[in-house]
């Protein structure tokens, strides 16, 4: 029995022994495709094993730790600087755009005027007894249209403009006043020289209902003849104007002058003789353009308005209607036809008509002005020209310009008990005034010529 017992632990050990020597060895030789030391007992359940394809193990495991990219280390990807955005782009600026273009005569809210210009002469010479009847010439010159500059002041009150003569009228109601003046064609002209640089004295006339009319004028006196011999000679100028200060401010209208007369004699010869006279002259409208502020309020209210006067020269009825909105007009001068008229041919060969000359009118407003683009007549078969005017006062109470048109009138178009004429022109100066202020100015402006 003692045998027995020690036999087997021996076969224990031996066993114990043989385990763990095999799991030592297990390592090395023993997988699924290889039993190891036990191969003899059972073939592995695996095929042989295949090597790794392109893969020299070089007799290592491949852990992660041996990999070469491994690195315990822990590394911080650095991201690229972030750049700041780039600041907006501001869109360029719009062009500036220029300020548009003003037709016309006047200036918003500087003074300004419209004029006529014509001339007449005569002269005579007397040869002395036996010598003859002597001779006689005279000619004229028909209406141009003109520029007018205007300064008035009352005295002894410091200088002011038109407008400004609203002072209380002292004694017979007559108040001290002076007024320099200058008048020059648009259109230089040996025939029409520039009458420069006048100063006249005078007065003022109120008539206590509003209205007042001034009168100024200058005359010079020479006991010599213009030759500085035995006779005389003088010269003059005057100009005068009707104003509603209260209604239409500074506007003022009416007539200007300016001439010379000489005589001479001798009693040599059978004692000769000669005189001669000349005279310019002509009707205006003068006053401070209205300013744009008011205009613009006008247009952007699309406010219309109908303006009513008169021609200077020829006297007709003159209707105008502005839409201030829609920057035009239209009028109509003596209803559109004519009236009575006359035809003249002047010493420059100018033929022109005279009286009640007719016609209709339209075009654009142009700042504080008005500028057609066309003309017509309902009794004409054609007629060309122009009309150009001006909005005078703080809120365009008053409407004046100038009108210089030829006109055409044949059997084919003229009206019964009309007058016949082809190419005559006829210049004039016009006056309105806003319909609602034509009771109150009545004909002031007209004046007297």
């Amino acid at each position: 029995m003692k045998f027995t017992k020690s036999v087997l632990a021996i076969s224990i050990a031996v066993a114990v022994s043989g385990v763990a020597g095999a799991a030592n060895k297990q390592k090395d030789d023993d997988s699924v495709h290889q039993w190891g030391r036990w191969a003899v007992l059972m073939p592995a359940a695996g095929d042989e094993a295949a090597p790794l394809a392109g893969a020299d193990l070089g007799g290592r495991d491949l852990r992660p730790e041996d990999a070469q990219d491994y690195d315990r280390r822990v590394k911080v990807s650095e991201a690229p600087p972030v750049e700041p955005p780039a600041p907006p782009v501001e869109p360029p600026a719009p062009p500036i755009e220029p300020p548009p273009v003003v037709e016309g005569h006047c200036v918003a809210g500087a003074a300004c005027g419209y004029a006529t210009y014509e001339y007449s002469y005569n002269s005579s010479s007397y040869g002395g007894y036996g010598e003859g009847d002597g001779s006689y010439t005279e000619g004229h010159g028909a209406r141009v249209p003109s520029n007018i500059d205007l300064d008035v002041q009352s005295t002894p009150v410091e200088t002011v403009q038109v407008a400004a003569i609203d002072i209380s009228p002292e004694g017979d109601g007559e108040v001290g006043i002076t007024a320099d003046f200058t008048v020059e064609p648009n259109t230089p002209d040996d025939h029409y020289p520039p009458v420069a640089d006048r100063h006249t004295d005078g007065y003022v006339s109120d008539h206590g209902d509003g209205t007042l009319n001034w009168y100024t004028s200058n005359y010079d006196y020479s006991n010599t003849s213009p030759d500085g011999g035995e006779g005389y000679s003088s010269t003059w100028s005057n100009i005068n104007g009707g104003m509603v200060p209260g209604l239409t401010e500074d506007t003022t209208a009416g007539w200007w002058a300016d001439g010379a007369e000489g005589y001479g004699y001798s009693y040599a010869d059978y004692y000769n003789s000669y005189n001669e006279w000349f005279q310019s002259q002509g009707s205006y409208v003068a006053g401070t353009a209205t300013n744009m502020a008011f205009l613009d309020n006008l247009n952007a209210g699309n406010v219309e308005a109908n303006y009513v006067g008169f021609a200077m020269d020829n006297g007709v009825p003159v209707d105008i209607h502005v839409d201030f909105g829609e920057g035009t007009w239209n009028g109509t001068w003596n209803g559109g036809r004519d009236g009575y008229v006359s035809i003249d041919t002047d010493e420059n060969g100018v033929r022109h008509v005279e009286g009640q000359v007719g016609f209709r009118a339209s075009g654009d407003l142009s700042g504080p002005n008005i500028v057609s683009n066309q003309v017509s007549a309902d009794d004409a078969s054609r007629v060309r020209g122009s009309v150009e005017g001006s909005f005078f006062g703080s809120e365009a109470q008053v409407l004046g310009g100038i009108s210089d048109i030829t006109k055409t009138v044949t059997a084919d178009t003229v009206g019964e008990g009309g007058t016949t004429y082809r190419a005559s022109r006829n210049v004039d100066v016009f006056v309105t005034v806003e319909e609602s202020l034509a009771d109150q100015v009545g004909d002031t402006f007209r004046g007297s010529e």
